[in-house]
């Protein structure tokens, strides 16, 4: 099967679109050209995209740790893994290195013409005229004790202090945002402003934060209180688990193990990346029984000495096996979230 993409559906609008607001607008390469091109024509698109992720899944074409533009995958998945390799290093005394490239103008950086190659042979798509690809000479690279990489703050010392200070800070300014505004909205509302700018921050990549003591995660839990109180116009006075409770609001340790093992679920179940499903291996009983809940393997505790916890691959058997059996053999995923949440709240809240 072959097709042509008609040629009236590639004529686009080109719109240059600064890159920060905060940006000089009077420098060209501040600037990001959008292009948009015909509804019908971001149709196929996806109709295509979907068949050609169907065939590069199907028969293991895509590289097993690429976790961008993939079902199942995100940016959070990847962190996981790669905290979760840092932690096990750092256990066995190994020295670790983590090397980030954040390359501007990415598709430039690419050998077009080996794409394109790549592309009509694979694939029996065609294109011309493209520019030639960017080439930037090499340069030292020297280490520095922090990095961000994909939102999350990355020490030398493994204990995610600056992460967290990093998320108190743009949690506090977006309630300070929302409080300035809190008069003119219903509680509806607020909440819903809540869960986009704070919640959602405290929640991004929170598995990494496991095994940190209360004090370390007590800035976190600061700022979730103060987002409970600015929903119900609660006085700083007024004692906080009242509200968290009425809120149906987990605390930030507890959301933590929820995020740990809704995670562990979908390694489980098919519905993790492979570089995270291999971490967990299921236990499997000497005789198959259907009515036997789901137990994983626990890591070997030579593991467990000081970083070893913190690990998903040490700490996701042992939440896991300590879930009630009626719980662990959910297989329906709706169902485990909101029987895993009743679980979690009724344990803190008893």
């Amino acid at each position: 099967m072959s097709g042509i993409f008609p040629r009236s559906l590639k004529l686009a609008v080109i719109r240059p679109l600064l890159k920060k607001a905060n940006m000089d607008e009077n420098v060209l390469k501040n600037y990001r050209p959008v292009a948009n091109i015909p509804y019908i024509a971001k149709l196929i698109e996806q109709a295509v995209k979907k068949q050609i992720d169907a065939h590069l899944a199907l028969h293991g074409l895509l590289p097993k740790f690429q976790s961008a533009y993939r079902v199942n995958h995100s940016t959070e998945t990847a962190l996981i893994r790669v905290h979760n390799d840092i932690m096990l290093a750092l256990d066995k005394k190994l020295d670790v290195l983590l090397l980030l490239l954040d390359l501007s103008a990415a598709f430039e950086t690419i050998d077009h013409n080996i794409l394109l190659h790549r592309l009509e042979f694979t694939f029996g798509f065609t294109a011309a005229n493209k520019l030639e690809s960017l080439r930037v000479g090499s340069s030292e690279v020297s280490s520095v004790p922090l990095v961000r990489n994909l939102g999350v703050y990355f020490d030398q010392s493994g204990l995610m202090d600056e992460n967290i200070n990093q998320i108190c800070k743009s949690a506090s300014f977006g309630l300070w945002k929302i409080g300035r505004i809190r008069r003119l909205l219903n509680r509806t509302l607020t909440e819903r402003l809540v869960h986009a700018f704070i919640t959602s921050r405290l929640d991004y990549c929170n598995a990494l934060l496991n095994g940190l003591s209360k004090t370390a995660l007590h800035p976190l839990q600061t700022i979730q209180n103060a987002a409970a109180r600015m929903i119900t116009r609660s006085r700083r006075h007024e004692h906080i688990t009242p509200i968290l409770y009425d809120l149906h609001w987990l605390p930030i340790h507890q959301r933590i193990t929820f995020k740990i093992l809704i995670t562990a679920f979908k390694c489980i179940h098919g519905m993790a990346p492979s570089y995270l499903s291999e971490l967990i291996t299921p236990r499997v009983p000497k005789r198959a029984l259907r009515s036997k809940p789901f137990t994983l393997v626990p890591r070997n505790t030579n593991n467990k000495k000081h970083y070893g916890p913190t690990a998903f691959s040490v700490a996701a058997p042992d939440l896991w096996n300590e879930l009630p059996p009626g719980i662990r053999m959910i297989t329906n995923f709706t169902s485990f979230k909101s029987h895993l949440k009743t679980h979690l709240f009724q344990e803190h809240y008893k």
